[in-house]
C-alpha cells in the first residue's frame, strides 16, 4: 500500500489508551480515520475473528501497563528503522507493524497496515 504523503499527524487513539500506556497512529493528508482505524474498517469483515484478536491484544498491552517485547517480533524493518510487528498466530492473514519510538512521548508504538499470507 502506498501512499501520497504531503502532511501527517500522529494521534492518540483513546479507545485503546488509559493508564498503562497510550497506542497512537497517523492520520494522513488531514483525512478523517487514523491508518489503524482504515485496518480494522478494512478487515473486520473479511477477518473479523483476526482483526477483535488485535485489538484485544492492544488492549491487553495498554491494561498491564506493558510495552515489552514480550508482545513484539523485532527488527522486522531496515536496521535500525525500528519496525516491529505485534506477535501472531503464523496461520493469520493480517499482520500489525509499528515503529517502536523511544522518544520524549516516553515509549509508543506507531500502528499501520495488513500483510496477506497465504
Amino acid at each position: 500500500m502506498q501512499h501520497n504523503i504531503k502532511n501527517c499527524k500522529l494521534v492518540k487513539i483513546d479507545r485503546l489508551s488509559g493508564n498503562g500506556a497510550s497506542i497512537y497512529s497517523i492520520v494522513l493528508n488531514g483525512e478523517k480515520d487514523s491508518m489503524l482505524d482504515k485496518f480494522v474498517n478494512d478487515n473486520v469483515n473479511s477477518f473479523k475473528s483476526e482483526t477483535k484478536d488485535i485489538l484485544m491484544r492492544l488492549t491487553t498491552i495498554e491494561s498491564q501497563q506493558v510495552l515489552e517485547t514480550q508482545f513484539f517480533k523485532e527488527n522486522e524493518g531496515s536496521p535500525g528503522d525500528g519496525v516491529c510487528a505485534l506477535f501472531d498466530n503464523p496461520d493469520s492473514n493480517l499482520r500489525l507493524y509499528c515503529i517502536n519510538i523511544r522518544q520524549p512521548i516516553n515509549y509508543c508504538r506507531v500502528w499501520w497496515t495488513k500483510v496477506e499470507r497465504h
